[in-house]
């Protein structure tokens, strides 16, 4: 068996929202500096307004990787979308 390096798996069952599991994270394209993620089910936002969002997917790494978390440059420019932490770290 392979060890576990670095990636994304689904949340369990028990502390899953919305009762679906989430989509993986992906590229992409070969050329993208990172993974696109995903929310399992559809939001709309008011002006102004801020939600809490959650993939259902958790991240595994190294104790010394951290995980950033940066909004897409299309979506903040276009669509005024923004992550109330930005740059967020999700640590080991």
């Amino acid at each position: 068996m392979t060890a576990r390096i670095r990636g994304f798996e689904h949340v369990s069952e028990e502390h899953r929202k919305y009762g679906k599991k989430g989509i993986m994270p992906m590229r992409g394209t070969k050329q993208s500096a990172g993974y696109d993620f995903y929310t399992p089910i559809g939001v709309e936002l008011k002006p102004g307004e801020t939600e809490l969002i959650f993939t259902n997917i958790k991240a595994y790494m190294e104790d010394w990787e951290f995980l950033q978390v940066m909004v897409r440059s299309s979506l903040a420019l276009k669509k005024g979308l923004m992550i109330a932490n930005t740059p967020g770290i999700i640590d080991a």
